[in-house]
């Protein structure tokens, strides 16, 4: 009697009750692929954050290497040695009566 009583148990549910369980379930699975995936999903945040982050990391380089070519335009503007060592270094110029010595390099 008890095996006869869990065979009618067992299938209880109707069809329309499993159809609204798939189609709950088809709903669930689908909201939660649209949040990962989707236009404004987790995956789309984590990618604009990681390109905020890089773009802040690039402001800041940048920041500094102004702050870098103020000085050097505020030293060129003011300071005479600065000048003379430009002139010297990268233009190759030499004050009148002095000697220049060239030696040859080693490029070994």
């Amino acid at each position: 009697m008890d095996r006869k009583y869990y065979r009618r148990t067992k299938n209880t549910l109707s069809f329309t009750q499993k159809t609204a369980w798939v189609l709950f379930i088809i709903i669930i699975i689908s909201v939660i692929i649209i949040s990962l995936a989707g236009d404004n999903g987790v995956l789309e945040l984590y990618r604009r954050k990681l390109i905020y982050q890089h773009l802040e990391d690039e402001i800041s380089k940048l920041m500094q290497e102004n702050e870098r070519l103020q000085k050097q335009i505020r030293l060129l503007k003011e300071d005479s040695f600065t000048i003379e060592k430009i002139a010297r270094e990268e233009l190759g110029l030499v004050k009148q009566g002095e000697i220049v010595y060239l030696f040859p390099r080693k490029d070994r």
